[in-house]
């Protein structure tokens, strides 16, 4: 689901979204773009192993960027963009949103 976010953000913006050189970098990029997880946005991360604590940055409004995106597309990407894996939404569910028709 994360990946879908990814693609979802190019098409709109018709660039790479979260580009990063390495794996530092990266995540450094993730957290500029997102803000950086804490606890309550995902239960457990203190628990991961090779965890690396980064400043807090802030979670700057999505709407900001995609500034030509409606609300349900904001929505979308947040769901899709969330830190804690089991709180993104399932294929189904993002099915249903963008086609909004009963899965067989």
């Amino acid at each position: 689901m994360w990946a879908l976010g990814c693609v979802f953000a190019e098409l709109m913006l018709r660039t790479p979204y979260l580009p990063g050189d390495n794996e530092m970098h990266q995540l450094e990029t993730i957290f500029r773009a997102l803000g950086t997880p804490s606890e309550a946005d995902w239960p457990g991360m203190e628990k991961l192993p090779n965890l690396v604590k980064f400043a807090p940055m802030p979670k700057p409004p999505m709407k900001d960027l995609f500034t030509a995106a409606g609300n349900d597309a904001i929505e979308l990407l947040e769901q899709l963009f969330r830190f804690d894996p089991l709180k993104r939404p399932t294929t189904e569910d993002v099915r249903s949103t963008l086609f909004c028709f009963p899965v067989h």
